[in-house]
């Protein structure tokens, strides 16, 4: 739910790490995620799918980038769903 209220924020906003050592559980059993260093927001009038902002030049943890997103370096929905 976290990761598809930050999708659904407008401007729209990318964590852009997601990792299994980033999603932290309270006593409750709650999830939260943490971590938000390589966080963009996509621009004003940018297009729902992508953040064009760049990439800072350390990226994600290696292994959990979707590989468009390494080629590209444009965040969307569908980049974030492939490291969760």
């Amino acid at each position: 739910r976290g990761l598809a209220h930050l999708h659904r924020y407008r401007p729209q906003v990318f964590h852009r790490d997601i990792t299994s050592a980033n999603i932290l559980f309270n006593e409750h059993g709650v999830a939260k995620i943490a971590d938000f260093v390589f966080l963009s927001v996509a621009p004003g009038g940018a297009p729902r799918e992508g953040s064009s902002t760049p990439a800072p030049l350390q990226g994600p943890t290696p292994g959990y980038a979707a590989p468009e997103y390494v080629e590209t370096r444009v965040a969307t929905e569908a980049t974030e769903v492939y490291a969760a």
